[in-house]
């Protein structure tokens, strides 16, 4: 579907007119809310995971590198040569001690360490936790959510939301249109709330679309 599609579903009688702003409530509250729904209930869907790789350059003066258009958060970011392929980076974002020692770093070595700051271009940059010694290239994988440049134009979500999923986020917006013309008590805007939970709490068998291969242990 794309976003004009999921907006006519969800405004099929034409209940949400211009005082009411459907493309917007659609970008800026049913699919950060559906993000953060995906995230509570099944966790890391594979479907949003993607890979993309930075060319990294010797430097003394650049260590930040913009990420994916978009990157919503890292899984892993691993620095590779034609020669060796190093271990993961850690992120030391959660760590005050090690996120100054980043900071007031100047010498150059091999980076075994990264945070994420804003970007230049892109919303996320990852920043290295020393200036790089040599080039490499790094790749990472990181959990994706589509993005938008404003209210109006019509974007695809099948590569960032499966089809089978996709009628969720008409079901919350539908809510949200209710909700807005009835009141959050309102019997049609309590069903498509009911409706929109029962479509995200089947999304839990499709989190990962193979079988893990390795073993899992929960703490």
């Amino acid at each position: 579907m794309t976003t004009a599609q999921i907006e006519s579903l969800a405004n099929r009688e034409s209940i949400a007119n211009a005082d009411f702003d459907v493309g917007q409530v659609l970008r800026e509250i049913v699919f950060p809310t559906f993000y953060a729904d995906v995230d509570d209930v099944i966790g890391d869907a594979s479907w949003r995971r993607k890979m993309s790789t930075l060319s990294i350059v010797a430097s003394t003066t650049v260590r930040n590198y913009d990420l994916a258009a978009d990157f919503d958060r890292m899984e892993q970011l691993r620095l590779i040569t034609t020669a060796a392929s190093y271990p993961p980076l850690k992120y030391v974002g959660e760590d005050p001690g090690q996120l100054t020692s980043a900071e007031a770093a100047t010498g150059q070595t091999r980076p075994t360490g990264y945070y994420i700051v804003p970007g230049v271009v892109s919303t996320w940059a990852v920043k290295l936790n020393t200036f790089p010694e040599a080039a490499y290239t790094a790749h990472y994988v990181y959990y994706s959510r589509l993005t938008f440049t404003d209210y109006t134009t019509d974007v695809s979500v099948n590569s960032y939301v499966p089809a089978k999923y996709q009628f969720a986020l008409v079901h919350l917006l539908r809510h949200e249109i209710f909700s807005d013309r009835y009141g959050i008590g309102d019997d049609r805007a309590s069903t498509a709330l009911a409706k929109y939970g029962q479509a995200v709490s089947k999304m839990v068998a499709g989190k990962e679309q193979a079988p893990r291969n390795y073993a899992v242990f929960v703490d």
